[in-house]
């Protein structure tokens, strides 16, 4: 019923006597309020607006009383921190009952939000989130399952409640996962690497390997060199010309092809063009003979002749009559730029910068639309309501649409059903992990696994029964020598890898492939063929019938100067060639040579002054032009800067100074004298050679080294030791190199290589700076030894090449690389090999488990050192109260960011999700058995524990609360306690106690000098 409850029959005023079914109707009032859940709820629907909630309701209080307790049904979600209105009370903060804000989306549309008034704010007590979470309500509404590849999964998601069934997919368990990359027991012989193909006796790095018969079981190296084509899978080489067209060779006759990048096309190999118009492109323009280039102002003015009467007048470089006249809407355009915008209707965009033009195109109106393309169109999805998600829905015509999460997870159990290898736990209902562990059961072959549960003995392998019906470990018999890779691509090439002959991998290299010797490697377009749209280069021959997109501009050579360029223009425009018939236009310049009538006083203007006179007058007349190849006469002046073809013997005169590239001379020096600077260096003179002052032997070998002969330095003589032209010197007899008794450092031999792409290498050989004086020396043995032996001296200087196997302890007859080497037995004259390796950066690697068994200390522990950290570490160690072997299984991944490790009590580790919000109501601290006390507790809000009181020796304490300078805690047996005491010093001993120190000196006499002894603590 709705409140307030009014009772409709009054006692207490009454003058009359009143039915007592009066009473029973109040009580009946009352009894029904009672019974009518509404009467204690106050619940209402929201009507304010986003963060600000309002609420009417019924019987309420005028005034906010602590303890008041609403209910009531969101229209909005809140969008950070907000408020409740009750009764135009006014509004108050809603926050967490820690005290802090509410976040986006706490408060969601549609969730019914139950607050509880505390006197100052109304604390939000629980919520249901569309999106899950929060008020400890559960927000999984389906569960799935994702597996490797060779399982599958049935049953996923899980909505309500169910089993995930785990099956085998039939795609084969990877080797790196333990499997063995097959699903028959024929497949598993090439992915565990057994070899059934035999190889060369050795190959070459990257090598092409073939087949050798027709068994597929023997294989030989490849020797082709270039470029390489294949035929029914056969390798052969590819014929230039033939097969691919080589840059620099001959093009024969392409069926199509782009000329849009090509250059220097001469211009004699253009056919279909009419008589005379090759002869007329290869004269420069200008020139007789040339094409004609129309329009344009010369240097001397602007002139104009009109051969056939159609002649055009140019305004701001566009044709506004004549022949070539444009259209009227390009003479509009400004002769500068093109200004304005294009609009939409017209092609453009209407908008002058790229952020305009993209609003102006985009169809989204509202803030937070978005632009979503129907398959069609891209059209605009308007934004949707506060704390709705986006989601796919293909019914739809834009494929997406906004969609409100009912908010309430819907499964209760989850249950794994697995294969045959595995066994699984018991189905989760509210939460926990289901646990996975293998069954002892072997993975099936078709599943990708081996249907074993057992390693074989050593030395076995891994290979196909009898019968081809599943797998047995036995000793290999008829298998290859030859190694393949982990896996290949139908058809792909193998190559060897390395040089032993016996290991092939798959070859990687994409595109054009090029072999030198058998060695394959990627063939480069341009340099080893030409790829279609590549550079032609230079191409010997080529007939380009059918070749479009030649640009004329620089692919035809052999033109005359700016003939490509006219050639380029319009006919009819400035700058085009004219056309027979064609109006001439306005030319900048030309050679009237045939043209006749041209009046001198009339017809050419921009003349300088005289120069209309000069032309007037006869040539070779005084006054008269100067005409090419005639006679200059006698110019008052002139710069020859450009002149050519001045005789030197009659049109030079004086002498060319050292400045212009002479000598200074007039004259010629006596017999061998030679040319020199003089004494100040101002000029050049003769001088004649002089005799050296050092004497060289009456003959010499060729290249040999120069010594001096004697003291003197005068004198020269041969040696027996030479230098070739490449540097390689040779000696007889032997090469000493002594010390630096300056440089304090021994000498030293340096050999030096300079192999091609590996730089510069150095081998110095020295002796050892504590050798004694005695000369040493080595003899070498005379031959290369053969593979894995080792130097032994004999102790006198002789060397010998010698096999291991010499010591008096015997070793595995293999080993792994970088393995720990351990005792075979306890003879310490057998050692063996382990699983476990040293890598070269230090790092170790144990199989299955590493034990580190108790030592000296009371416990073992295990430390990293963190470098990046200044060496600081990180300790692993058991509990010293640990009283049975614990075994933690750490989770397969990382986890995500905030979460942390839980265990299932039995040793699995697993990352957890914190939930967030606590409900802890009250916190306290007891001593416990350690003797301390506490107080300030229990804490319900907020607050200080505070622990007193001396910990005891039982508890990891002294049981002392101060000492004094030489103080010492002494065990005591009673009460198993510590005692401070002070040392008391004997007969000749002191005793001086420090802060943190106790020095214990003893001093002697009878006569001597004092002796002190002192024994320092601290």
């Amino acid at each position: 019923m709705a409140k307030p409850v009014t009772i409709p029959n009054t006692f207490a005023t009454a003058t009359t006597s009143i039915p007592l079914a009066n009473l029973d109707a109040d009580f009946s009032t009352v009894a029904t309020a009672l019974n009518d859940a509404s009467t204690y709820s106050n619940y209402a629907l929201d009507s304010g607006t986003t963060d600000a909630y309002v609420v009417s309701l019924s019987g309420l209080s005028t005034t906010y009383q602590a303890g008041l307790a609403i209910q009531f049904q969101a229209t909005t979600a809140n969008t950070g921190p907000c408020t409740l209105n009750v009764n135009g009370q006014g509004a108050k903060n809603i926050i967490y009952p820690d005290g802090s804000t509410l976040s986006a989306n706490a408060i969601v549309i549609g969730a019914i939000a139950s607050v509880m008034y505390d006197g100052t704010s109304f604390q939000l007590l629980s919520v249901k989130n569309a999106a899950g979470g929060g008020g400890g309500g559960g927000s999984v509404s389906s569960v799935a399952m994702s597996v490797p590849a060779f399982l599958s999964v049935a049953g996923s998601p899980i909505t309500t409640s169910g089993t995930l069934a785990v099956t085998y997919s039939g795609t084969p368990l990877p080797i790196a996962n333990g499997g063995t990359g097959a699903t028959t027991a024929a497949g598993i012989r090439t992915t565990i690497g057994a070899g059934d193909v035999n190889g060369p006796a050795l190959s070459v790095d990257s090598e092409i390997a073939l087949y050798s018969s027709t068994t597929g079981k023997v294989i030989k190296r490849a020797t082709t060199t270039g470029i390489l084509k294949g035929t029914s899978g056969v390798l052969s080489a590819a014929t230039a010309g033939t097969d691919y067209v080589a840059p620099g060779g001959a093009l024969g006759t392409p069926s199509s092809g782009d000329l849009s990048n090509c250059t220097n096309l001469p211009s004699g190999s253009i056919t279909g063009l009419g008589s005379g118009v090759l002869t007329a492109l290869q004269t420069a323009v200008g020139a007789s003979g040339a094409f004609v280039p129309t329009g344009g102002t010369g240097a001397t003015g602007t002139w104009n002749i009109d051969i056939l009467g159609n002649a055009g007048t140019v305004t701001n470089g566009v044709y506004t009559s004549g022949s070539y006249a444009n259209p009227s809407w390009i003479t509009s355009l400004s002769a500068a730029k093109i200004t304005g915008t294009l609009p939409i209707a017209n092609g453009g965009t209407g908008q002058s910068d790229k952020t305009s033009a993209f609003d102006a195109l985009a169809p989204s109106t509202t803030k937070g639309d978005m632009i979503v393309y129907t398959g069609t169109d891209n059209v605009r999805l308007p934004i949707g309501t506060d704390g709705q998600i986006l989601v796919a829905d293909s019914t739809t015509t834009e494929g997406v649409k906004w969609f409100t999460s009912s908010g309430a997870g819907t499964v209760t159990s989850v249950g794994i059903s697995p294969p045959a290898f595995l066994t699984a736990g018991s189905p989760v209902t509210s939460s926990g992990n289901i646990t996975l562990s293998y069954s002892g059961t072997a993975i099936p072959i078709s599943s990708g696994g081996t249907g074993l549960t057992a390693v074989g003995t050593a030395g076995q392998v891994l290979r196909v029964n009898s019968g081809g019906t599943a797998l047995e470990y036995g000793t290999p018999i008829g298998t290859g020598d030859v190694t393949g890779p982990a896996s290949s691509v139908n058809a792909q090439i193998a190559l060897f890898s390395g040089v032993t002959g016996k290991i092939i991998q798959a070859a990687t290299t994409t595109g054009m492939v090029k072999a030198s010797s058998g060695v394959i490697a990627a063939a480069t377009a341009g340099t080893d063929y030409v790829a279609p749209g590549g550079a032609l280069g230079t191409p010997s021959s080529g007939t380009l019938t059918n070749a479009t997109g030649l640009p004329i501009s620089t692919g035809v050579s052999g033109l005359g100067t700016n003939v490509a360029t006219a050639l380029a223009v319009n006919v009819g425009s400035a700058g085009a060639i004219v056309v027979n018939g064609g109006a001439l236009g306005t030319p900048s310049s030309g050679t009237l040579t045939n043209a006749t009538g041209l009046p001198v006083s009339t017809g050419i203007s921009g003349l300088g002054t005289g120069v209309a006179t000069a032309l007037a007058v006869n040539t070779g007349s005084a006054g008269a032009v100067v005409l090419f190849n005639g006679a200059l006469g006698t110019p008052s002046s002139g710069t020859l800067t450009n002149a050519t073809g001045l005789p030197l013997s009659t049109g030079i005169t004086g002498t060319l100074g050292t400045s212009n590239g002479g000598t200074g001379r007039t004259t010629i020096g006596t017999a061998l004298q030679y040319l020199r600077v003089n004494a100040g260096a101002t000029g050049l003179e003769y001088a004649t050679l002089t005799a050296g002052d050092v004497s060289g032997p009456a003959s010499s070998t060729d290249n040999a080294i120069v010594r001096f002969d004697s003291t003197t330095g005068k004198l020269i003589q041969n040696s027996a030791a030479t230098i070739t032209d490449t540097g390689q010197a040779t000696f007889v007899g032997y090469v000493q190199v002594t010390a630096n008794t300056g440089a304090g450092t021994p000498g030293y031999l340096e050999l030096q290589s300079n192999d091609s792409g590996t730089g510069t290498k150095v081998l110095r050989i020295q002796p050892n700076s504590s050798a004694t004086t005695t000369p040493q020396t080595y003899t070498f043995p005379t031959n290369y030894g053969s593979s894995g032996q080792f130097l032994k001296s004999d102790g006198s200087g002789g060397l010998s090449w010698d096999s291991a196997g010499g010591g008096d302890v015997v070793g595995p007859a293999s080993a792994t690389d970088n393995a720990f080497v351990r005792f075979d037995g306890t003879t310490g004259k057998l050692i063996q090999n382990s699983s476990a390796t040293l890598a070269d950066d230090g790092s170790a690697t144990f199989t299955d488990s590493l034990t580190l068994a108790l030592g000296v200390n009371t416990y073992s522990s295990l430390t990293w050192q963190v470098y990046a950290g200044g060496g600081k570490t990180l300790t692993l160690r058991p509990s010293n109260s640990q009283s049975a072997n614990l075994t933690f299984v750490m989770p397969t991944g990382y986890g995500t960011s905030n979460q942390v490790l839980t265990t299932n009590g039995s040793g699995t580790l697993s990352w957890s999700s914190v939930s967030g919000t606590g409900t802890v109501t009250s916190v306290d601290v007891s001593g416990g058995t350690t003797g301390l006390t506490t107080s300030g507790g229990p804490i319900t809000g907020s607050g200080t524990i505070t622990i007193a009181g001396t910990l005891a020796v039982a508890n990891g304490g002294t049981g002392q609360t101060s000492f004094t300078n030489g103080q010492l805690l002494i065990g005591n047996t009673t009460g198993n306690t510590l005692t401070k005491a002070t040392l008391t010093a004997g007969t000749g001993i002191s005793i001086t106690n420090g802060s943190g120190s106790i020095t214990i000196a003893a001093t002697g006499g009878g006569g001597f000098s004092p002796v002190t002894a002192a024994m320092i603590f601290g």
